[in-house]
């Protein structure tokens, strides 16, 4: 089973081959049942970061991976201090966000969960990272 996990219905288009998981109905999924958990734009959204990474991972099976993606913290004060970003792109960004990570946090979280990272991508101010449950 492939998930693709949201905070909010509008969130993102379905994907093809993914079923669609809201996360407050993550823990309806098994355990150690997905072959891949897309979880893009969600972990800047929840109250606890560290929570919701752990049960994200929770779904993820061997050899299965988990794809995380948000917004680089580091990047985006960049974005504010060069003047790359106005004051209302990043007003509404902030507005949006609970809790921001920089992609180096981020992939020692997935290391600290025990996944070892195979991919990690930065495009301006949004990563994306994979790591793969051994």
């Amino acid at each position: 089973m492939k998930i693709n996990v949201t905070v909010t219905p509008d969130q993102q288009p379905p994907l093809a081959d993914y079923e669609h998981v809201f996360i407050q109905n993550l823990s309806q999924v098994p355990d150690a049942s997905c072959e891949e958990v897309l979880c893009q734009n969600v972990l800047d959204m929840v109250q606890n970061r560290q929570d919701a990474l752990n049960l994200v991972h929770s779904k993820v099976k061997r050899g299965g991976k988990l794809v995380i993606g948000d917004l680089d913290l580091m990047t985006f004060a960049t974005g504010i201090v060069t003047g790359d970003l106005t004051e209302a792109q990043a007003c509404e960004v902030i507005a949006k966000s609970v809790s921001m990570q920089s992609v180096s946090a981020a992939i020692k979280s997935l290391q600290g969960l025990g996944l070892r990272v195979v991919n990690k991508k930065l495009n301006n101010s949004y990563y994306l990272i994979e790591g793969v449950r051994e």
